[in-house]
C-alpha cells in the first residue's frame, strides 16, 4: 500500500469504534467470541500468541481490502484501467 493510502487508512483505523467504518462492534463482537470459543481452552501465552496471530491476520486482510477498494473506486469514478 503506497504511503498516502495508508494514512487514510490508518486514519479510518484509529477512529473510535463508534466512528470507525472500518471495524464495527458487529465485528469485534464476532472477533471476540470466535476467539472465546477456539482459543479458550489454551494457556494464557498460548491465547495471547494466537490472539495476536490471528488479529494480524485479519488486520492484513482489511487492508488488503480497503486497497482493493480504494482502487476499484478510483477505476469507477475515472474510467481509468492504470490503477
Amino acid at each position: 500500500m503506497n504511503r498516502l493510502l495508508e494514512v487514510i487508512y490508518y486514519d479510518y483505523e484509529e477512529k473510535p469504534i463508534a466512528e470507525n467504518q472500518l471495524s464495527t462492534t458487529e465485528i469485534r463482537n464476532a472477533t471476540l467470541s470466535f476467539l472465546d470459543t477456539y482459543f479458550s481452552h489454551m494457556s494464557e501465552n498460548e491465547y495471547d500468541e494466537a490472539c495476536n496471530k490471528l488479529i494480524d491476520l485479519c488486520g492484513a486482510i482489511k487492508e488488503n481490502a480497503f486497497e482493493v477498494g480504494f482502487y476499484a473506486g478510483v477505476q469507477l469514478m475515472t474510467n481509468r484501467k492504470d490503477f
